[in-house]
């Protein structure tokens, strides 16, 4: 979890499970939302997606997820909207590796990505549908967390963008006690569009939810309620 105060969490071998709050900056800012046409377009295969990955959540261990994800991801064509998205995230690897990965490196790592997004919504599923599941989870420098606690001003934790971070981050806090207030978007979820957010967003938030303390969401009119939320939650001598 970001190497500021040495917090970090491990997922064992052979696990793939991927909060506290990310982008505490934006509340200095109302949030500018675009709600693409193609974005639209996403909602029917994520809807698809979820209906049909619910049963191999349920029913198959995790340790064939990853193969799995990745042979539904290499079968499946991309379409418009699939290409749409690894253009951007090749564009974002050739500026971060500033053009040492070659075309086939980063058609792999697009493919890779693509199955952990496959991987994540398994994740998912399988918490909501079956509650009995404890993914192997570990949390390392808690003392850190603790320290900063013990100063009585509360402690503020930035999650890294790696594929998992929704679930394991969140999932790993609440077990070590320290369930965190977590800083929201309004379009935090799947989808982006206003159908996508009313009906798609909520399976994930509620599979999060029961790992947080509390949701503050960001409100792009008026950033500064979510700022006095946190401010008071810091106060209470609280994480976010």
């Amino acid at each position: 979890m970001g190497d500021r105060g040495g917090l970090q969490m491990s997922v064992a071998p052979g696990e793939t499970d991927g909060a506290a709050a990310r982008g505490v900056e934006l509340l200095s800012q109302p949030v500018q939302q675009s709600t693409l046409p193609w974005r639209i377009r996403q909602d029917p295969y994520i809807a698809l997606s979820l209906v049909s990955l619910a049963p191999v959540a349920l029913c198959v261990g995790e340790r064939y997820w990853h193969a799995i994800c990745r042979a539904i991801v290499r079968a499946m064509p991309l379409g418009r909207v699939g290409l749409r998205r690894r253009s951007q995230t090749a564009a974002g690897l050739r500026l971060a590796f500033a053009g040492a990965l070659d075309e086939d490196a980063l058609d792999a790592v697009c493919t890779e990505l693509d199955g952990h997004r496959l991987e994540l919504r398994l994740q998912i599923l399988r918490d909501l549908l079956l509650r009995s599941w404890r993914p192997d989870i570990r949390v390392e420098g808690t003392a850190h967390l603790e320290a900063a606690l013990a100063a009585g001003r509360g402690a503020i934790l930035w999650v890294g963008r790696f594929a998992f971070a929704e679930t394991v981050a969140k999932i790993g806090l609440h077990r070590a006690g320290r369930p965190a207030v977590h800083l929201s978007r309004t379009i935090h979820g799947f989808s982006h569009s206003a159908i996508g957010r009313r009906w798609l967003n909520p399976i994930k938030q509620r599979m999060e939810n029961r790992y947080l303390a509390e949701r503050v969401v960001l409100n792009d009119t008026a950033p500064g309620t979510a700022m006095r939320r946190l401010h008071k939650v810091l106060l209470g001598n609280g994480v976010v």
